[in-house]
């Protein structure tokens, strides 16, 4: 669930959005994490005199990251909040993009990893940079997730993949593949027709579901079904829609 926990799991949700079209992203991203490392070698060496010239990588490389992830933050907005709203009917739901090297040149990004050099050093890290950046969820400006329901959250996250397979399209022009395995759970069955109704063009989608699932209300009319009992699976071509 990229909602909620550790800042790193949205980070990685941007970064793997990215990197599904954008092979210059892969590269540049491999690149920030070696130069990174080898920093923080540095710093846990006590090397510094190597430092300086390290900046200058981190912060050139580390600036270009900023700048996809948040072009690709902005672009998700444009369709993450407007969705949020037709399924929930809760409002300015947007994603926030807080970096410190956000529209930065690169000298005012080694300004910045001097200034924090001594605690660098204290750390035995580097404090500063994208990999320490922070993806939020918002609504007029104040935190959401924090005061959101557990199906809000689930909501959440189901929203950001079909942002996301939506995104992949129209860079592409490619249809995806889905598989949403019972991430429906925890929204009731109006929201859960309404999510089905959104998803994006597909090529396919594979989606399990526990007995009871109300899943004829949003079924297509060629949608196959399989049902498993005991270990035996019994197939049937549905008739609605």
């Amino acid at each position: 669930d990229f909602s909620i926990g550790e800042p790193e799991r949205r980070r990685f949700f941007i970064d793997q959005t990215l990197s599904m079209y954008d092979l210059l992203y892969i590269d540049i991203n491999r690149k920030y994490k070696k130069i990174l490392k080898t920093r923080n070698l540095l710093l846990k060496e006590e090397k510094y005199d190597l430092l300086e010239a390290y900046d200058y990588s981190l912060a050139e490389v580390g600036a270009e990251i900023v700048k996809k992830r948040d072009r690709a933050i902005f672009q998700f907005n444009q369709l993450f909040s407007k969705l949020y709203e037709q399924v929930s009917d809760i409002d300015s739901v947007t994603l926030k993009y807080d970096s410190q090297w956000k529209d930065l040149s690169i000298d005012e990004i080694i300004k910045i990893l001097f200034e924090k050099r001594e605690t660098d050093k204290i750390m035995k890290v580097s404090m500063s940079g994208p990999h320490r950046d922070k993806i939020k969820f918002v609504r007029k400006g104040k935190p959401f997730i924090s005061t959101a329901s557990t199906g809000q959250r689930r909501l959440t996250a189901l929203l950001l993949r079909i942002c996301q397979a939506s995104f992949y399209t129209s860079i592409t022009s490619k249809k995806p593949v889905l598989l949403m395995d019972d991430v429906l759970l925890e929204l009731d069955p109006d929201k859960r027709e309404k999510v089905t109704i959104l998803l994006p063009e597909y090529d396919q989608l594979f989606c399990t579901f526990l007995p009871g699932e109300p899943y004829e209300r949003y079924m297509k009319h060629d949608t196959k079904i399989l049902n498993v009992e005991n270990g035996v699976f019994s197939e049937r071509i549905s008739n609605s829609k």
